[in-house]
C-alpha cells in the first residue's frame, strides 16, 4: 500500500521478462509498471490489481510483448511516445473502480503519440473502451487484434489522425445501456482525420462502424495560438464486414 510505482524504466536497451507486478497504490493516470527510455523490451510480464493503471508504454522505440494487464482500478495500459510497439498483449477486466469512461478508463488509451503500433493484441471485458487513440496521435496502427465484450467501443480513434485500423475483429462491444452509450461501436471514429479502416469485422456490437462529429476539437496548450484542429474528414473505408449489430451496421 506504500508503493505507487513498482518499476520505472528510464534507461536504454533494457530487457525485462517473467515478472509479476501486483497491488500498487498508484493514483489515476499513473501506471505501476512504466516503460520509458528507449529501445527497451518488456516480455511475458503481468500487471494486475493496481489502483490506477497497470502499465504504460512510452519513450521511443520500446516494445511491450505478451504483457498481460488485468483487473486494474482504472486502465490496463497507457500509451504515448514515438515508434513504440505493443504486441500480443492481453488487457482484461480493467476499470474495476468505475472511473468515468468518457474521461479515461478501460483497456488502453494512447495520447500524443507518433507511429504507435498495436498488433495481435486482445481487449476483453473491460469497463470502458478497448483500444483507444485519443488526442493528437499521428501515424498510429492497430491490426490483427481482438476487442470483445467491452462496455465502451472496441476500437476508438478520437481527436487524432491519420490512424490505420485493419484486419481486426470487434464483437459485442458497447451493449451496456447507460449514459453515453449512443456513441459506442465496434469501431468508432470521433473527430479523427484521414483514417483508413479496412478488412475489419464488426459483429454484434451496439453499432458496427461509426463516424461521430461533435464539432471542431482542438489539441495543444491552452494559451497557444498553434493548436491543431481535428474534425471528421478524409476517411477511407474498404472491405469491412459489419453484421448483426444492435442498432446500425454503419
Amino acid at each position: 500500500t506504500a508503493r505507487p510505482v513498482l518499476m520505472d524504466m528510464t534507461g536504454a536497451h533494457i530487457v525485462v521478462r517473467h515478472l509479476r507486478f501486483i497491488y500498487a497504490c498508484n493514483r489515476a493516470q499513473q501506471s505501476a509498471l512504466q516503460i520509458q527510455g528507449s529501445h527497451n523490451v518488456v516480455e511475458d510480464c503481468v500487471a494486475e490489481w493496481t489502483n490506477g493503471i497497470g502499465a504504460s508504454l512510452g519513450g521511443e522505440h520500446n516494445v511491450a510483448r505478451r504483457l498481460v494487464s488485468r483487473f486494474n482500478g482504472q486502465m490496463g495500459m497507457g500509451g504515448r511516445g514515438v515508434q513504440n510497439l505493443m504486441e500480443e498483449c492481453r488487457l482484461e477486466g480493467n476499470n474495476v473502480k468505475g472511473y468515468k469512461k468518457s474521461w479515461e478508463a478501460g483497456a488502453i488509451k494512447v495520447v500524443m503519440s507518433r507511429e504507435f503500433v498495436i498488433r495481435r493484441c486482445q481487449a476483453l471485458r473491460n469497463d470502458g473502451n478497448g483500444f483507444w487513440f485519443d488526442i493528437d496521435n499521428q501515424g498510429g496502427l492497430i491490426e490483427l487484434s481482438y476487442a470483445a465484450d467491452n462496455t465502451g467501443s472496441g476500437i476508438f480513434a478520437e481527436i487524432s489522425g491519420p490512424i490505420t485500423i485493419r484486419n481486426n475483429l470487434a464483437v459485442r462491444n458497447g451493449l451496456k445501456d447507460e449514459p453515453g452509450s449512443w456513441s459506442r461501436a465496434g469501431i468508432l471514429l470521433g473527430e479523427a482525420m484521414r483514417c483508413v479502416v479496412e478488412h475489419n469485422v464488426a459483429v454484434g456490437n451496439r453499432h458496427g462502424i461509426e463516424v461521430r462529429q461533435l464539432g471542431i476539437r482542438e489539441s495543444g496548450p491552452r494559451d497557444s495560438n498553434q493548436k491543431k484542429r481535428y474534425y471528421s474528414d478524409g476517411h477511407l473505408f474498404r472491405n469491412n464486414i459489419a453484421a448483426f449489430n444492435r442498432e446500425y451496421q454503419f
